[in-house]
């Protein structure tokens, strides 16, 4: 566990030092590598040669004596190109494999995983130029060890070897639970990949359009928690056959994200489904006048979804701003129902017409509030020069006041001062948040807004704002001097 929170360097010194705890600051020295690169290094120096841009290549046959370094430290290996966020790349060596050397390791050892206990792979694309040209020997990588696929940038891997390689995964992974498709152009084979794996348990393909067959094979997964970005065509929700398509389906889901052209298809797709979700994020693409406005289905998704700890609403560019503020404050109060909730995305152009009595009311319905999330969207500009925010500083007061775990603010408001004594009255401070964001903000009398900031969260050290014009930026430009000024005092 001690080995897991050093550096890369102290833990190749502890490894090279200190016997009693070798093995475990090599297990935890190898266990993430972006690439096979630092493996190959291992080996031989006669065997292997460093080209421009940390190309590797062979320079001789490959040996039975070449070997044993290699395996001592592919055992360790288990995550190959995951980029987890506590992980600094910029420590790992840029070195990567010519195509040559994955023939070659493949034909000496043709039926041998190189990683044995490999469990997470990524696949990108659009990172290597070699890419293309290993995929079809990049199966001598992958075996019954491995649970999580992750393909990214498809569009750019050669769709002639394409096919034969998820067909490996398939082959040769029976296991997998978790597989990620980004930048797939919803390509048939893809979805054939899916149909071969019956142990996902979770599964984010991007922008891939359901299917009956999809919907059929994916509800009939017993161990499926997660499913997103899908996209749910018109058709199938106005077919005859919709309503046989869901019942006693999806039984383990409890986290969907998808994709309509229209908020009402939302509404009838969670009507069909009736699973008790703990995370939903809904996105409409499409946006016109004639569309079904966000406040007529919001009541639905209240009633449909009523478990729910993390809500996500959003929507593409669209200069049609639904409902008038009264619509829009009644419509988006039937969510304080929704009383577990921990985080709140609406990415919305209505929002401008949220204030302070919503978020006053918002912060008694969700004590257990961890994240708030509400923005026009940068697309959204244009509505900063038709209305103001609603929301003010002082609105930020009972939602700081009565949810105690927040951690992430970001709002559209107007930078108006308040009283420094109000959050003292209503003991409203929280020492955890050391950075918000702000869609879009006007201010007034910056140093008073900087006074009413620090007075709710008194360790505040960076602003992030949006969507103002030009004396609104010199004028924050004050609050952010003045912010840093008082980091550095403390």
């Amino acid at each position: 566990m001690i080995c897991r929170l050093l550096e890369l360097d102290s833990l190749a010194r502890i490894a090279c030092t200190c016997k009693s705890i070798t093995e475990s600051a090599l297990d935890t020295l190898w266990r993430e590598q972006k690439t096979l690169g630092p493996l190959v290094m291992v080996m031989p120096g006669d065997l292997w040669e460093q080209a421009d841009f940390g190309l590797l290549k062979l320079t001789r046959p490959l040996r039975e004596s070449d070997w044993p370094r290699f395996e001592f430290y592919a055992r360790r290996i288990q995550h190959l190109g995951i980029e987890e966020d506590h992980i600094n790349w910029s420590s790992y060596p840029d070195t990567y494999l010519d195509v040559n050397v994955f023939s070659a390791f493949g034909s000496y050892r043709p039926t041998r995983t190189l990683l044995p206990n490999l469990r997470a792979f990524t696949l990108d694309g659009g990172e290597e130029q070699a890419a293309a040209e290993c995929l079809p020997h990049l199966q001598i990588l992958l075996g019954p060890s491995v649970r999580v696929i992750n393909i990214t940038s498809v569009y750019s891997l050669d769709e002639s070897t394409l096919p034969e390689f998820l067909s490996d995964i398939f082959r040769v992974c029976p296991q997998v639970e978790d597989v990620r498709l980004e930048d797939c152009e919803d390509l048939q084979h893809m979805k054939q990949m899916i149909m071969d794996l019956h142990g996902l348990r979770n599964i984010h393909v991007e922008m891939m359009t359901l299917t009956s067959d999809l919907i059929r094979h994916l509800g009939a997964l017993p161990a499926l928690e997660r499913l997103g970005i899908v996209v749910i065509p018109p058709d199938i929700l106005q077919s005859k056959k919709a309503p046989s398509l869901f019942p006693n389906q999806f039984q383990a889901l409890r986290d969907l994200s998808f994709i309509v052209s229209d908020w009402f298809q939302a509404g009838i797709f969670l009507e069909f489904l009736q699973v008790p979700l703990t995370k939903l994020c809904v996105r409409m693409s499409a946006v016109d006048s004639q569309s079904t406005p966000i406040t007529a289905i919001v009541p639905t998704l209240c009633l449909t979804a009523t478990t729910l700890v993390s809500l996500s609403l959003r929507q593409n560019a669209s200069r049609h701003v639904d409902g008038t503020p009264a619509d829009v404050l009644f419509a988006f109060r039937t969510l304080f129902s929704l009383r577990a909730l921990h985080s709140i995305t609406l990415r919305l152009p209505c929002v401008v017409h949220l204030d302070d009595s919503w978020i006053k009311d918002a912060s008694l319905s969700w004590p257990a509030l961890q994240s708030i999330s509400i923005s026009f969207g940068e697309e959204y500009q244009f509505l900063v020069h038709q209305q103001k925010p609603a929301i003010t500083l002082q609105g930020l007061i009972p939602l700081v006041a009565n949810c105690p775990r927040l951690s992430k603010i970001s709002i559209p408001l107007q930078g108006i001062p308040f009283h420094p004594a109000m959050p003292m009255k209503s003991h409203a401070f929280n020492s955890r948040i050391t950075s918000i964001t702000l869609w879009p903000a006007t201010i007034q009398q910056p140093k008073q807004v900087f006074r009413s900031l620090v007075a709710i969260f008194p360790s505040l050290r960076q602003i992030r704002v949006s969507g103002i014009d030009q004396q609104g930026i010199s004028d924050w430009r004050v609050v952010r001097d003045l912010l840093r000024e008082s980091a550095f005092k403390v």
